[in-house]
């Protein structure tokens, strides 16, 4: 609707605000406004999926002082070569990965004593590991099998 109304082709309707920057005109410069807002929105919600993982993995640990098996395929988060941390059913680890649906990845290292976990947002990545607490933005994709943010 904002890319016909900034394009001339309808009206905004009265109940709509559709001048998100208020410069007294809609025009595109309001379109990129809304595409700038919606890409922060889907980064805040993958550092949230991200920031619940790091809180189950501190549970998980916290039961063995492990964060479990290494996984048998590098990156991979759910399903048979997952590392077993983000395979257990004790906590929603599952339900928060199918959440991000960008690029990500998911490691432990062999001696159960460190993970990371990423994934893509609108510039970069997000990175979350055993050593970080509130994870972090990087421009490179963390190396494959990597159990420390870069």
């Amino acid at each position: 609707l904002l890319t016909q109304v900034a394009l001339g082709n309808q009206t905004c309707p009265e109940n709509k605000i559709c001048d998100l920057n208020n410069d007294t005109k809609v025009t595109n410069a309001d379109v990129v406004a809304l595409t700038n807002a919606m890409a922060g929105a889907a980064d805040a919600q993958i550092k949230m999926h991200l920031s619940s993982i790091k809180v189950y993995a501190e549970i998980f640990y916290s039961s063995d002082y492990s964060y479990g098996l290494s996984g048998t395929s590098p990156d991979v988060c759910v399903g048979a070569g997952a590392p077993s941390m983000f395979k257990d059913t004790k906590s929603d680890f599952a339900g928060a990965l199918q959440a991000i649906t960008t690029t990500k990845g998911c490691n432990v290292s062999s001696d159960g004593k460190s993970y990371a976990a990423w994934a893509a947002i609108s510039e970069g990545y997000w990175c979350i590991d055993s050593g970080y607490s509130n994870g972090k933005q990087t421009k490179v994709r963390p190396t494959a099998g990597a159990t420390k943010c870069p």
